[in-house]
């Protein structure tokens, strides 16, 4: 299995674990978002350089880019509380600290889930054992 096979997968399955389904426009630009986010190595500013890159990946607007990703949240959201996936987002994300009456901001959500796959991949469970590649990039560096 390939890194990038592989770190698609990982946010693929933390997503759906969650509620966030491929079928939701937002899905797409939170992905997105998330591997620049990690690629980076450090949090970026979402609204000056997340949005505005997620936008020119994919020919639309930093404003649609904004309002999806925020959809998608929501709809999440909604699925957490009516399906009981809160246990999901707790054990994904190590806290019990996310309210079920709230759903976070978009830039919450996009930092919890870089902090949760950049600590998966330092402790290198979802990586090749034997690359000597930067565990953060999902291609090679």
């Amino acid at each position: 299995m390939t890194k990038e096979f592989a770190f698609d997968k990982y946010i693929s399955d933390t997503f759906r674990s969650i509620g966030i389904m491929p079928n939701v426009k937002g899905y797409q630009y939170l992905s997105y978002a998330v591997k620049l986010v990690v690629d980076a190595g450090k949090m970026l500013k979402i609204t000056r350089e997340v949005y505005p890159e997620v936008a020119k990946h994919f020919c639309v607007t930093s404003v649609q880019v904004e309002r999806a990703i925020r959809h998608a949240i929501t709809t999440c959201w909604g699925r957490v509380k009516t399906e009981n996936k809160m246990n999901n987002v707790n054990r994904i994300f190590g806290r019990d600290t996310l309210c079920l009456e709230y759903h976070p901001t978009n830039g919450a959500l996009i930092s919890l889930l870089v902090d949760n796959i950049m600590l998966i991949y330092q402790s290198n469970l979802y990586i090749d054992q034997e690359s000597q590649a930067n565990p953060l990039c999902h291609v090679q560096c």
